[in-house]
């Protein structure tokens, strides 16, 4: 017999003999005694000792996490060194006390709160808020929530999204690398308008195409394919509007800078855009709904 922890026999008479677990996580077998670790705790860093870490729980990394190698919880990932991410998933909350540096074309998404020192050029989409008070430099950064990166932080170059706005000291740098900050958007919903938009035009390329073809062979097979194409734009026009009308979620979100903003920024609210031309100081924007413009208020 076992002695069983974080587990309970299975109620059916087909399976008298079988142990299901309460919970996810690891089975653990010692001897009579039968135990569920929910936590994955990886002491030093995850590279090719380790290999790709897949965990329907928290995972605990106490070191950094190489280039090349996978991540996926189920529950809430810790890194207590630097993180290369190159595939890393967690279903609720990421956080890493030192920085996150992008590899290749690597891709972080976090169902949570996304906590950080610093993020460099990385592409990320968070569900929550995101907590960085160093710098992100040359990504591409997407959350659903805030980001707050406090009175120091720094955005350099790339692009970033928050639904709801970022709170930064700086945005820009004295090279003036292009750098976009879009507040107030849902970005899911945009994907999927960009997405449909490029569909769109396909569609409008290929049926040009079918009705030139048509004139010079009125042909049924011709006909038919002209046809399907149209019922085809009409759906996806319809689509399109209807997104159109869900992207903007927020027009009171705002961005507020407490240091300064160098020219080469573009800030964006609900799709209203404004261009820094000449350096600015501790700035405020907002969106004037009414006028569909940016103000800018020191």
């Amino acid at each position: 017999s076992y002695s069983v922890t974080g587990v309970q026999t299975c109620a059916l008479p087909i399976c008298d003999d079988t142990i299901v677990a309460t919970a996810d996580g690891k089975l653990n077998a010692a001897g009579n005694k039968l135990t569920i670790d929910e936590v994955l705790v990886v002491k030093g860093d995850v590279d090719y000792r380790v290999g790709h870490i897949m965990f329907p729980g928290d995972v605990i990394i106490e070191g950094g996490v190489a280039a090349g190698f996978k991540v996926y919880s189920g529950g809430s990932i810790t890194i207590k060194e630097t993180m290369d991410a190159f595939d890393v998933s967690a279903k609720k909350d990421l956080t890493c006390a030192q920085g996150i540096i992008g590899k290749e074309r690597g891709l972080m998404r976090v169902g949570g709160k996304l906590k950080a020192k610093f993020m460099e050029n990385a592409r990320c989409a968070v569900r929550g808020d995101a907590e960085i008070p160093g710098s992100v430099v040359g990504s591409s950064l997407f959350v659903l929530g805030k980001l707050n990166m406090g009175d120091k932080g720094r955005i350099v170059g790339g692009e970033v999204h928050a639904t709801h706005g970022v709170l930064c000291g700086w945005i820009g740098g004295p090279t003036r690398p292009l750098t976009e900050v879009n507040v107030g958007v849902d970005f899911t919903i945009q994907q999927k308008l960009d997405a449909a938009n490029r569909e769109l035009n396909d569609l409008s390329i290929k049926l040009s195409r079918a009705e030139a073809i048509f004139k010079q062979r009125p042909e049924d097979s011709v006909r038919r394919l002209r046809d399907e194409l149209q019922k085809r734009l009409a759906v996806l026009a319809e689509s399109i509007t209807q997104l159109s009308q869900r992207v903007d979620v927020d027009e009171g979100a705002v961005v507020e800078v407490r240091g300064g903003v160098y020219p080469g920024t573009t800030i964006a609210i609900c799709h209203v855009a404004y261009t820094v031309s000449e350096p600015l100081k501790k700035t405020r924007f907002r969106l004037d709904s009414a006028a569909r413009k940016i103000l800018v208020e020191h």
